[in-house]
């Protein structure tokens, strides 16, 4: 098991790192007692010092928001979160956007979306991909990585090359809050 410590009001508080996931990290800890919902600290994790904040307690489990930009190390081995949805949108290639297609998403990551539709579109070249997330507005720049038929159409596994501060703000919103509703 691997082991971080808090800094909680000059206090530190070890915790084993048991997951993490997206933008939160799940950590045990023996007294979660000396923790609130809400409270901020730092972590040392391998060498570094982050700021993270606790939005939910469950016995000793504490999980914590970290932003994803935060955490350099665990890059490579944090995995995305992955939430099932349903919206409409459309795509259109980034050199013309006279040829638009409508889409339904189906799933999205911070990373990458899976969608469908009833039209075959070319692979490995950009998109300009629009749909709403809830009820906010998403536009992105995706390369479509892969294409299997399905009945109906075909199922397309994009990633996400390009996105604008206000549609990852809400995407990583969307996320967190899926998240937390699982949990």
């Amino acid at each position: 098991m691997e082991y971080i410590t808090l800094i909680h009001k000059n206090k530190r508080i070890l915790a084993a790192l048991f997951q993490v996931e997206g933008e939160m990290i799940n950590v045990v800890v023996k007294r979660p007692d000396l923790i609130k919902t809400g409270d901020s600290f730092d972590c040392l994790i391998e060498g570094d010092t982050i700021g993270a904040t606790v939005l939910k307690k469950d016995q000793n489990n504490l999980y914590l928001f970290v932003p994803y930009f935060k955490i350099e190390k665990f890059h490579s081995r944090r995995r995305s979160i992955r939430c099932r949805i349903h919206s409409t949108g459309e795509i259109y290639p980034y050199s013309d956007a006279s040829f638009k297609y409508d889409i339904t998403v189906i799933d999205i990551s911070l990373n990458g979306i899976g969608f469908i539709s009833e039209v075959s579109v070319d692979l490995n070249i950009h998109y300009i991909l629009h749909f709403y997330l809830e009820t906010k507005f998403v536009s992105c720049v995706i390369s479509i990585k892969n294409k299997s038929k399905i009945e109906n159409g075909f199922r397309y596994g994009c990633e996400i090359n390009e996105l604008k501060d206000k549609s990852l703000f809400y995407l990583r919103k969307y996320l967190l809050k899926t998240q937390l509703e699982k949990i």
